[in-house]
């Protein structure tokens, strides 16, 4: 999980959502932004539908508002609970993605991930 340095994941609870039973398997991550169980939590680059490490504002902002227009659709519906979880999380990429600051600790927190998550280098 990305939570030091001062990154916050919104992806830390095992979805509880109010509005689905035991036994619907309707899952926002799949249904609406095609992300699945080995990307997940997604990182905030994987929820905007972006490159890993982008670094364009307005490619970023652009792609946030993109998701945050689809995920609007879902609103008024039955599962107004589960889009407006993937609102605040979308918002919150976009917050974080936006601001230099903040961009640079989870960039540099991504990258640590990335290096721990690999296999150790076998010696020969």
């Amino acid at each position: 999980m990305l939570k030091s340095a001062g990154v916050h994941s919104f992806h830390d609870s095992a979805f509880p959502f109010a509005t689905v039973s035991m036994t619907d398997s309707f899952d926002p991550y799949v249904q609406w932004l095609g992300i699945r169980d080995p990307e997940r939590p997604p990182n905030h680059y994987r929820l905007l539908g972006l490159e890993l490490f982008e670094s364009d504002p307005e490619v970023i902002a652009n792609a946030a508002d993109r998701q945050m227009a689809y995920v609007r659709m879902f609103q008024n519906g039955p599962r107004a609970a589960e889009s407006q979880r993937i609102l605040n999380e979308i918002a919150a990429a976009k917050v974080c993605l936006l601001n230099p600051e903040r961009k640079a600790a989870y960039d540099a927190q991504l990258r640590t991930a990335q290096i721990e998550s690999m296999p150790p280098l076998s010696s020969v």
